[in-house]
C-alpha cells in the first residue's frame, strides 16, 4: 500500500521496548525481496552493538539501518567496515540541550567515508 500511495521508504520494525510491535524476522526478507530497489528499505532496530546489528541486517537485508538508539563510535566504525553498501540513519531523541553535541557526533559518524 505505502509503494502505491509514493512512499519514498518502507521502515521494517525490529523488536522494540515500547511501540505497537514488530515485524516478525522471517517476514521481513519476503517484505525486502517484494519491494525490490523500488524504494529505501529501513530496518529499525534498537540493538547498540555492531555485531548484533550486523546479525540482525543479515537477516534482512535492508538497504539503511535505522538506530533508535544512542550507538557508541567503535560500533559505528565497526559498522562501517562490515556494512560498507548499508546507510545508517541515527535516530536522536531530543530532551534537552545537551542532546545537541550528541546529535552532532552521531551525524559525523553515521555519514559515509
Amino acid at each position: 500500500m505505502a509503494l502505491w500511495a509514493g512512499a519514498y521508504a518502507i521502515g521494517l520494525a525490529g523488536p522494540m521496548p515500547s511501540g505497537i510491535g514488530p515485524i516478525d524476522f522471517p517476514k521481513m526478507p519476503q517484505i525486502v525481496e517484494f519491494i525490490g530497489n523500488r524504494v529505501e528499505t529501513f530496518l529499525l532496530t534498537c540493538k547498540t552493538v555492531a555485531s548484533e546489528i550486523v546479525e540482525e541486517h543479515a537477516q534482512v537485508a535492508s538497504s539503511t539501518i535505522q538506530l533508535v538508539d544512542a550507538v557508541y563510535i567503535p560500533n559505528y566504525q565497526s559498522l562501517r567496515a562490515t556494512l560498507k553498501d548499508v546507510k545508517l540513519v541515527q535516530v536522536v531523541h531530543i530532551m534537552d540541550e545537551s542532546v545537541i553535541e550528541l546529535a552532532k557526533k552521531n551525524c559525523i559518524m553515521s555519514m559515509p567515508f
